[in-house]
């Protein structure tokens, strides 16, 4: 195919925008995943993740901390010899204060970060490493979670201090202290229950509630309720006041897996990670599940079903720490991006390059054309794709609208053909012309195909043909003398007085003098530079070469070229 052909059309990767371009298309909600893994240097295993309002992200291992910018990784670890170096390796978690500043909690102290220095202050009470387990922000500071023990540290004073030691039969690990009331705290451990503080009087009592055993983690959402996931037996939901208002299983709702290891708020939903059965995502007012999960073969799906931790920010993101497979950015989008697969998987084109789309009126199938792929179906209610071995290697240049059961198709050098919907057969479509047979075989050149009324299908060679299906003649379509078609013709639209084509050099106007019948084409506009196939309503159906630029069209109500008897 000559190769000024292949760069006026610009071919791309398809790409379906959810929103706005065809109308047919509805479906929920989409994720694009990016992978920050061993390959750009991250340990497999994530312990924490946090973004700070600096632009860092910082990222919790067990074998050190990393902060990332969004480019590069940089790994701090414990160095014996060195006081502002970390305390330890394994890292807990992170968490910035009011003040901007970054604290971290390893397994044999807490460190403050100091990014004028690039190392961390180690504080001490009492000449000794503070060991805590757990953090939470309050008004005048910051909350410390340890083993019977509540520190605080102030913004007024810049120091910790114990606030409360408590005792119980078995050691109390603080893994989780949240802020539920104003003057109320939640301390979380995973054998021995929940704790609450009144924070005005520093008493302690047990949660009133019941809430069962091996509670792995809780969070306070922006309502208040409390969620609770215990290990193995999914996660309740406490109000306001305390009292369980609901429960979530995987016996009673869409919840992929019991053993919920993590959870955070994000746009009025919890978010969930799961040991295997990936993330889920519950809209508390209507109890609804979206599983987010990886499935094999599949590019668009999770990268990883287990999820250590979730954190969400302020610019739309959540980061989610996987087992094995590092960190996972998460972004809701509206766009995505569909690529080759393997012949037959149902994830992905069979080919890559994508020449026109097309869909039939009232319905939601998306018939696709590839180069070299043949033809493919999308199906957007279940976002799967149909190929079709008997159209394999072709490389299909068109697609419109024949009969009910029946497309007629365009390959490149090989002629038209009839493609039945249900079987997925082709047969030769045949032209009772030699000289366009000859052209569509042996010119170079693609041609496109467009339905532009109900009963006539127009052949965009050069010259043009019109089909008419109800007598099965086929036509030159008439051309005023100043138009010679040069390169590929492609069609632009109609609307109730004319058609409109294009070639890279001239947009083309067919007038439409009756219903079924046409004047002659003509020269609209010499320089269709600015112009470039995009989507084209047809009688038949939906059309769109794929476009990478804007269409631009001359006003249909222009009297510039208007013909005399439609000037009335």
């Amino acid at each position: 195919m000559k190769k000024s052909i292949w760069i006026k059309h610009f071919f791309c990767l398809l790409a379906f925008l959810i929103v706005g371009t065809f109308p047919a298309i509805s479906i929920g909600n989409h994720y694009d995943f990016k992978l920050i893994g061993s390959q750009n240097g991250m340990p497999s295993i994530i312990s924490c993740i946090y973004t700070e309002q600096k632009g860092f992200i910082w990222i919790g291992t067990p074998t050190g901390l990393i902060r990332f910018d969004g480019t590069e990784l940089k790994k701090y670890t414990a160095q014996p010899d060195n006081e502002n170096s970390l305390p330890n390796d394994s890292i807990l978690q992170i968490i910035e204060d009011n003040q901007q500043t970054t604290w971290i909690l390893t397994t044999t102290g807490i460190a403050r970060y100091s990014l004028i220095h690039d190392n961390f202050f180690i504080p001490k009470l009492n000449n000794q490493p503070i060991i805590a387990k757990s953090i939470c922000k309050i008004a005048d500071g910051l909350l410390f979670g340890g083993i019977n023990k509540i520190y605080k540290y102030s913004y007024a004073t810049n120091t910790i201090s114990l606030i409360r030691e408590f005792k119980t039969d078995e050691p109390f690990i603080i893994r989780s202290i949240q802020m539920w009331k104003p003057d109320t705290i939640l301390c979380l451990s995973w054998q021995q229950g929940i704790l609450q503080m009144n924070l005005k009087n520093f008493e302690i009592t047990p949660f009133p509630f019941q809430y069962g055993n091996d509670n792995v983690g809780i969070i306070i959402d922006s309502q208040q309720r409390i969620w609770l996931s215990t290990y193995n037996n999914g996660v309740k939901c406490f109000s306001a006041q305390g009292k369980l208002i609901a429960s979530y299983t995987t016996q009673n709702s869409r919840l992929s897996s019991d053993i919920v290891l993590c959870m955070t708020e994000f746009k009025q939903k919890i978010w969930m990670g799961t040991d295997g059965g990936g993330i889920n995502i519950l809209d508390p007012t209507t109890g609804n599940i979206t599983v987010l999960e990886h499935i094999s073969g599949d590019n668009h799906s999770l990268p990883t079903n287990t999820i250590l931790c979730l954190h969400s920010d302020s610019a739309g993101n959540i980061w989610a720490g996987s087992k094995r497979e590092g960190v996972i950015n998460i972004r809701e989008v509206s766009m995505r991006t569909y690529t080759n697969v393997v012949l037959g998987h149902n994830k992905g084109l069979s080919q890559s390059t994508v020449l026109q789309l097309y869909q039939e009126p009232a319905s939601e199938e998306l018939w696709i054309a590839t180069d070299g792929g043949g033809i493919n179906k999308f199906i957007p209610s279940t976002e799967t794709f149909v190929h079709y071995p008997d159209t394999w290697g072709d490389k299909m240049v068109s697609i419109t609208g024949f009969t009910p059961n029946e497309l007629l198709v365009s390959a490149f050098s090989k002629g038209i053909f009839i493609f039945d919907k249900k079987t997925g057969k082709k047969r030769p479509f045949a032209i009772m012309s030699p000289s366009l047979e000859h052209h569509i075989r042996y010119s170079g050149q693609p041609i496109n195909l467009y339905r532009d009324t109900p009963n006539s299908i127009l052949i965009l060679s050069s010259p043009p043909y019109r089909y008419h299906t109800s007598t099965r003649q086929l036509t030159p379509v008439p051309c005023a003398k100043e138009v010679k078609i040069k390169g590929l013709l492609s069609s632009i639209g109609y609307d109730s007085t004319a058609i409109y084509l294009n070639d890279p050099y001239n947009i083309y106007i067919d007038w439409i003098v009756k219903k079924t019948q046409w004047r002659y084409l003509q020269v609209l506009h010499r320089d269709s530079s600015m112009l470039y196939p995009g989507m084209t309503r047809a009688y038949s159906g939906l059309q769109a070469p794929v476009a990478c630029t804007p269409i631009t069209l001359i006003p249909a109500n222009s009297k510039e070229f208007l013909p005399p008897y439609l000037m009335k």
